[in-house]
């Protein structure tokens, strides 16, 4: 059910936003919020969420927790590569 799906998600909003402001390195602050992180785990949570194997709040947080790590860590790399090959830089 989509608005069940949407409700549970909601309710870890708070969360994920807390766990996000404290992964975000400082320089990837300035180019990307900790609630558009929130947001792109939201997304990507519904499109999978049928590999979710848990029954509790907190294997559900976990999960969570587990997809938003990695759109960080995935962006930030994205940024370090682009700037990296900048042609101001040289």
């Amino acid at each position: 059910n989509p608005q069940a799906l949407s409700g549970l998600l909601d309710s870890c909003r708070d969360y994920l936003l807390a766990v996000a402001n404290s992964e975000l390195e400082t320089w990837l602050q300035g180019k990307i919020g900790a609630s558009d992180f929130v947001q792109e785990t939201f997304v990507a949570a519904c499109k999978n969420f049928n590999d979710f194997r848990g029954t509790t709040e907190a294997e559900l947080l976990g999960w969570l927790r587990v997809i938003l790590r990695r759109q960080i860590s995935t962006t930030g790399r994205s940024y370090r590569f682009t700037e990296k090959r900048s042609v101001d830089r040289e």
